[in-house]
């Protein structure tokens, strides 16, 4: 057997910087990774990768959640031309 068939999942772990791979990925083993970052660089990461930067501004983003039942059939645009003339077909008697 391969070790992907032993494991449920094979893990793939890393510590990743924006601009590299510092350790990892480790496969198929139960193993911790350390990493050193260099405090200089926290400033250039946190520009490059701003998880709470522009994905958060509520002047741009707004969430609406529509809490009425939605109709299964939404009809959309305009009505097919008539020439004025209505249709008045006759209605069909009801099965019972």
């Amino acid at each position: 057997d391969k070790p992907e068939d032993v494991w449920i999942n094979v893990g793939n772990s890393a510590i990743v910087v924006p601009w590299a791979v510092m350790a990892g990925p480790v496969l198929c083993e139960e193993k911790v990774i350390y990493a050193e970052i260099n405090s200089v660089n926290l400033r250039q990461a946190k520009q490059t990768f701003d998880v709470a930067g522009h994905y958060a501004r509520p002047d741009v983003f707004q969430l609406t959640i529509n809490r009425d039942a939605n109709e299964m059939i939404n009809l959309a645009g305009a009505a097919p031309a008539t020439n004025g003339q209505v249709s008045k077909s006759p209605a069909k008697p009801r099965r019972k």
